[in-house]
């Protein structure tokens, strides 16, 4: 059904049945994005579905309005099936109680992305649960909950875990001593460092490499 025409619908049974009004808006234009359309009653029409992120669905609408301008029988047997077809991704994969969760989580973990990337790049800095959970535009609380649960440790696990793996890293690969490798991977205090190692691997820095050297021998 296009704009203003009418239409006619005829139940199977006695059971209730929903309608719905579906106002699509595809222009690129910031400006009049900002312009949504009014109900009968003036209250603005509300926008539900953003697909800016949603590739498959951006390419049915594409298809559609291809097939629409084509203006043929074959097109438009072709823009029905691919109209029905975005309904169908519209209902499973934006509307469903289901996929809102899926699509948070979805949002949730490219934040925590983020976080994890910074602690990547920055790990021998002195970095803050705040620092990161700014960076996923979180709360801390909610963000060490979600880093956890996408990561599996907590954000201060895991930054002392890349530290901990860059400086075997360097122990294994350069001739740098321990005092400057600890210093290197955000540890001003060796013995603190030395502490942190044999927690991780059950010997110190030192016992790391003779046996490192025991084995080359």
């Amino acid at each position: 059904v296009f704009p203003q025409e009418s239409f006619y619908v005829k139940t199977t049974s006695n059971s209730p049945f929903g309608r719905y009004h579906i106002h699509f808006d595809f222009t690129r234009i910031k400006t009049k994005r900002t312009l949504s359309p009014t109900l009968l009653d003036g209250t603005l029409w509300p926008r539900l579905v953003h697909l800016e992120d949603d590739l498959e669905a951006r390419s049915l609408c594409t298809d559609i309005i291809l097939h629409k301008l084509e203006d043929s029988l074959p097109s438009k047997i072709i823009m029905n099936g691919k109209f029905s077809a975005f309904l169908g991704l519209l209902l499973d994969r934006h509307l469903s109680p289901s996929a809102q969760r899926t699509r948070q989580n979805l949002k949730s973990r490219r934040n925590v992305m983020l976080a994890r990337e910074h602690i990547k790049a920055s790990y021998a800095k002195d970095i803050t649960l705040k620092e990161l959970a700014d960076i996923a535009g979180l709360s801390t609380n909610y963000f060490g909950r979600m880093f956890k649960a996408h990561i599996g440790v907590s954000p201060r696990h895991y930054i002392i875990e890349t530290r901990l793996n860059q400086a075997k890293r360097m122990l294994l690969g350069s001739d740098k001593n321990i005092s400057e490798i600890a210093r290197l991977v955000g540890y001003d205090n060796i013995c603190y460092f030395s502490s942190e190692f044999r927690k991780r691997e059950g010997i110190s820095p030192t016992e790391f490499i003779a046996r490192l050297i025991e084995e080359g021998e």
